[in-house]
């Protein structure tokens, strides 16, 4: 709901950093799977 009601005000600074946050988060995820990934393989 919060990300709804950001998403209609005008200001869209705190969705903007939602989305970095967000996007680092899927980064952070992608990197923990190759580690885990790469253990197992090993």
């Amino acid at each position: 709901m919060h990300i709804l009601s950001s998403l209609f005000s005008p200001d869209t600074s705190g969705l903007f950093l939602m989305e970095k946050r967000i996007g680092r988060l899927i980064d952070r995820a992608i990197v923990v799977l190759k580690n885990t990934f790469f253990y197992l393989k090993t």
